[in-house]
Order: structure tokens, then C-alpha cells, then sequence
């Protein structure tokens, strides 16, 4: 069994995988007294399509193997931890426009998703559901299209996750 050392989220060491969803670098387009704000926010993040879809996404602990990855080749996906704690699992893109791509199982990498920012995963991004360390976390996910129909699914090596 291959062991996944879980990894604290930030850009730099995420960016291979995708982008991290947090406060822009860039000064926001409306401040008050009481807030900030960055509006086209998922223009900021590179979502295609300028009319991203939301869904919500609640994931159960389970003692589940850790055994395989998916991606979708047509849309970019984007998680917002809502509730809980968790660990997504990620291997760096693959040619989306290949259908017969695998994932790298040598880059695979784990990173906690701790409700201090999301994530946004890349058409062709290899992924799985969020794990929670907690019994269930909830999120936003982001996409700009239907994704139902845009999943391929991989068997790779068992994991295991340590802190």
C-alpha cells in the first residue's frame, strides 16, 4: 500500500494541479467600510465560459480504498469547502483531448481543504472526491457545464493518507 503525506494547501505548491480559490492579489473592485469585494471572481480564476454552474457537495467518512482517479476533459472544476475538514487527492493534467490518458501515479499528492480556501481544478485535472477527516464536509462546486457525461474514471495504486 503507497502512503500520501497530506500536505498544506497553498499557490505555489498546488499550482501543478491546479489553482487555489482564495483572496485575489489584486486590490478589490468594491470597498466599504464593512467589507470587500472581488466581483468576476470565476473570470479572476480562468472558469471558461463566464457562466459558471454551483452545486453542492456533501461527502460522508468512509473506509473506502483510495484506489482510483477521475477528471473531466470538458470542464474546469472548482471546490469551496463549506463544513468540514478534508483531504483531496490530485495528479498533475493530462491532455484532455486524449481519451486514453492515465494519471502519473508518481506525482500524486494530498492537500488539506480546511475551509480557509478552495480549489480550482483544471479541465483534464486528475482528482478524486474530497475525503473528510471529519465525518462529513460540504462544498460549492463550481463548473461551467455539465460534468455527469465529462468523467473518466482510472484505477491507480491503493493509498493511504498520514498527517
Amino acid at each position: 500500500m503507497l502512503k500520501l503525506k497530506i500536505e498544506r494547501l497553498d499557490a505555489k505548491t498546488f499550482e501543478p494541479f491546479g489553482r487555489v480559490l482564495a483572496r485575489p492579489d489584486i486590490p478589490p473592485a468594491a470597498a466599504r467600510e464593512d467589507l470587500d469585494a472581488w466581483l468576476g471572481y470565476s473570470d479572476l480564476m480562468g472558469m471558461e465560459g463566464g457562466n459558471p454552474r454551483i452545486a453542492y457537495l456533501q461527502v460522508r467518512r468512509n473506509d473506502l480504498p483510495l484506489n482510483q482517479l477521475e477528471r473531466h476533459c470538458q470542464a474546469p472544476e472548482g471546490f469551496i469547502p463549506l463544513e468540514g475538514s478534508s483531504v483531496i487527492i490530485v495528479a498533475p493534467i493530462s491532455d484532455p483531448e486524449d481519451p486514453d490518458a492515465f494519471p502519473d501515479e508518481d506525482a500524486v499528492r494530498a492537500f488539506l481543504l480546511d475551509g480557509s480556501a478552495g480549489i480550482l481544478l483544471p479541465r483534464g485535472s486528475w482528482h478524486w472526491a474530497p475525503y473528510p477527516i471529519t465525518e462529513t464536509a460540504t462544498f460549492l462546486l463550481l463548473h461551467d457545464r455539465d460534468i455527469l457525461d465529462d468523467i473518466q474514471i482510472r484505477k491507480v495504486g491503493t493509498y493511504t493518507l498520514e498527517l
